[in-house]
């Protein structure tokens, strides 16, 4: 669920909405995977990896 104003005023509004019965168990386990430690580690590894290759082509 998406809320505009990021404090808990709005997202208690959220969660007082939330009907679990509107998602899939599976759909929410695939989307959290995509967040997961190793994953965000491993992209962020090669970002920093691509932009510092890209850097010594301008040097």
């Amino acid at each position: 669920m998406f809320f505009d104003k990021y404090d808990y005023k709005e997202l208690s509004k959220i969660l007082k909405k939330f009907n679990g019965r509107e998602y899939k168990a599976d759909n929410c386990r695939k989307q959290a995977a995509g967040f997961a430690a190793e994953i965000f580690q491993y992209k962020l590894k090669t970002y920093v990896e691509d932009i510092l290759e890209s850097s010594k082509c301008d040097v």
